[in-house]
């Protein structure tokens, strides 16, 4: 292809493009693992009784990206629960990181 002054515009576009998508899909991430862990503290907070399920097997709350029974299990990040929920949170520390990122993205982008 030909770099003329339109094909490098068009091009910039569709890079502009692909950054909103994904923006937009790591927000609807961000408020995903918002919701998730709010309703697990949630339910961690409530009454000793209602911790059990029907079975009397303890309720687990966890996040991880790997099998939390499995040996040799790696921890990214131990964070309060407070603090996850506002990281989270629209408009939150991730959501703030990323589009800075993305603004850095679209500033320095060459071929």
């Amino acid at each position: 292809m030909i770099e003329t002054p339109e094909n490098i515009i068009h091009e910039y576009i569709d890079f502009i493009n692909r950054q909103v998508g994904v923006y937009m899909d790591a927000l609807a991430g961000f408020a995903g693992h918002h919701t998730r862990v709010e309703r697990q503290v949630y339910r961690v907070n409530q009454p000793v009784s209602s911790r059990f399920d029907n079975s009397g097997k303890r309720v687990v709350v966890y996040a991880s990206y790997e099998d939390p029974t499995q040996p040799d299990i790696i921890h990214n990040c131990i964070i309060r629960a407070a603090d996850y929920i506002a990281a989270n949170s629209e408009g939150g520390l991730n959501e703030q990181q990323l589009s800075q990122a993305v603004l850095i993205f679209l500033f320095t982008y060459c071929k």
